[in-house]
């Protein structure tokens, strides 16, 4: 917030239009005072080859977790959830965590995996972009985002556009049209037990199918190009519309 009032109020109040990339983020302008002038539009995916999924009540169930390895990313959680499903004895699951971190912080989730004991669940694979990373989407049975904070999570759209399934927490930008669309569950934030429960759940291949199909209608609603074009040219025209013939530069 200092660097707001220092340097960013000014230009907010001089700008004719606030362009943020979800309700989560609205809901911050709103509270600034700047919701009259706020306009959501979302990043967009680009739409990939659709590929059958896998449709059978098979276990283990393929967990995939895509982003940086960072604390605000909540793998600590999501780590917790799978002891938890462990000592349940419930639905077997293999995770697989995508994505790079420092040295030091990914020492420490190798630690944790070895002290909930479920170094046979977890798969550390790196960091993955093009055909590498569409594998590890087509290959994965749901998704799994359990952030503190995310703006919007391109990832977690990115994973509806290949017709997985999410699950993602309450922090999550796009959280509200996730659960609107009943593409996934969201869980709350910081919650093993909730995340547990959710994973649970999605060992049903008829759910999975289900909320597949709802993600990815909902990205070609709302997050494909084409969508997030004629949104934006719509602000633009709008704000020509308004400063046309009014003196302003």
């Amino acid at each position: 917030m200092p660097y707001y009032f220092l340097l960013e109020r000014r230009n907010l109040q001089r700008a004719s239009a606030v362009h943020v990339t979800s309700s989560f983020e609205a809901t911050g302008m709103d509270d600034l005072g700047f919701d009259s002038k706020t306009h959501v539009i979302p990043l967009y995916v680009e739409m990939p080859h659709r590929q059958e999924r896998n449709c059978h009540d098979e276990q283990p169930l393929s967990l995939l977790f895509l982003s940086r390895l960072l604390p605000i990313k909540g793998l600590p959680v999501l780590l917790h959830a799978l002891a938890l499903l462990r000592e349940r004895s419930g639905i077997a699951v293999v995770l697989k965590i995508a994505g790079q971190g420092s040295d030091e912080y990914v020492s420490k989730l190798q630690a944790m995996v070895q002290k909930f004991k479920i170094s046979n669940s977890v798969k550390f694979v790196g960091f993955l972009q093009g055909e590498a990373k569409s594998q590890a989407l087509a290959e994965a049975d749901v998704f799994v985002l359990p952030s503190y904070h995310e703006n919007f999570s391109l990832a977690t759209a990115e994973a509806m556009a290949a017709g997985l399934p999410v699950i993602v927490s309450d922090q999550v930008g796009i959280a509200r049209e996730i659960s609107d669309a009943n593409a996934g569950i969201v869980v709350p934030k910081d919650s093993p037990a909730a995340l547990a429960d959710a994973i649970e759940k999605f060992g049903s291949a008829k759910y999975r199918q289900l909320t597949g199909e709802n993600g990815l209608r909902l990205v070609e609603q709302k997050f494909s190009k084409e969508m997030t074009g004629e949104t934006l040219l719509k602000v633009y025209e709008n704000m020509i519309n308004q400063t046309s013939g009014c003196g302003t530069p």
